[in-house]
């Protein structure tokens, strides 16, 4: 799952890092019995400005799909647009460049493997400190702003993390624990009415 965030223009440019960094895994992948499928979960402005984001670069969008080169390296990414919650269901981890977004992935057991853009929201200060709340279930690349040396970097530790059945397992396992699971907001609503004795 890919969460670049919801603000403009900050989420825009994340989106594109992400594009890369498909592209860039895409390519490793090719060489590994791992076969990496990846859904964007987008808010409407980015649905709105996502043709445009594709020509930037050199991506052709047909209906809900981006696609980029042929054969073993073709890079796709679905983008079913408000599909959030069926995002983080169907996906084994996510590319998060979003801090609660990735709080919520990680409450659903399943971890984050993030990097910073050029903020100013998802800063690498913010990422290092999201990264230190999600306890080590997460994996933070980098200790900078993204450029190509380090989606070349984070390509390699997302095939590798895609076959790493143990970080997987433990958070599946941990991540509920630590973050809470489904329900928070009938939870808020069964304690507010203790609090009021209602």
């Amino acid at each position: 799952g890919l969460l670049p965030g919801s603000r403009p223009p900050e989420a825009e440019r994340n989106f594109v890092l992400q594009m890369r960094l498909v592209e860039k895994a895409t390519r490793r992948a090719a060489a590994h019995p791992t076969r990496l499928a990846f859904r964007a979960a987008l808010v409407p402005r980015l649905m709105e400005v996502l043709p445009r984001l594709a020509a930037e670069e050199g991506w052709s969008l047909d209906g809900s799909l981006l696609h980029k080169g042929d054969g073993p390296n073709r890079a796709e990414i679905g983008v079913p647009g408000n599909a959030f919650a069926d995002i983080l269901d169907a996906s084994s981890f996510v590319v998060a460049m979003a801090g609660q977004a990735s709080d919520q992935a990680l409450a659903l057991g399943k971890p984050s493997f993030m990097f910073a853009g050029d903020g100013p929201q998802f800063s690498w200060r913010f990422a290092e400190a999201q990264n230190r709340l999600h306890g080590g279930l997460s994996r933070l690349i980098g200790t900078g702003p993204a450029d190509d040396a380090l989606l070349e970097t984070a390509a390699k530790e997302l095939v590798a993390a895609a076959q790493d059945e143990a970080w997987l397992v433990r958070a599946r396992e941990e991540g509920p624990r630590r973050m809470g699971s489904r329900g928070s907001a009938q939870r808020f609503v069964d304690a507010i009415r203790r609090a009021m004795d209602l």
